[in-house]
């Protein structure tokens, strides 16, 4: 099995947000966080791409496993299906749910 992972982190003071194509999963940073992505493959390897517009991220996988990749957050690896979308984000508008946290990108949904 060969396995690639990669880590993002944030120093800005804004959030940054990061999408993992193709399964689109959708994850926040704020200012001092990090995320891990981890993508296996039994029959390739493994490959990334990384693309920068403003705040977002947009990493695509490729020759990864079928069951996608993982995610691991404070030394703990959870399948991409267990934490598709950050929970402080809208389904919906994806953008913060906490209008405190910050002044723009805030959810307008409810």
């Amino acid at each position: 099995m060969t396995t690639l992972s990669i880590r993002f982190s944030n120093s800005n003071d804004g959030p940054i947000y990061l999408q993992v194509d193709p399964w689109a999963g959708f994850y926040l940073l704020k200012k001092g966080e990090e995320i891990e992505i981890v993508a296996e493959s039994e029959t390739a390897s493994p490959s990334f791409s990384v693309q920068e517009f403003g705040t977002t991220r947009i990493l695509e996988i490729w020759d990864s496993a079928e069951n996608g990749y993982y995610v691991v957050l404070n030394g703990q690896r959870i399948h991409w299906t267990k934490y598709y979308l950050d929970s402080r984000l809208c389904p919906v508008c994806l953008r913060l749910l906490n209008s405190e946290e910050a002044s723009e990108n805030v959810c307008r949904c409810g």
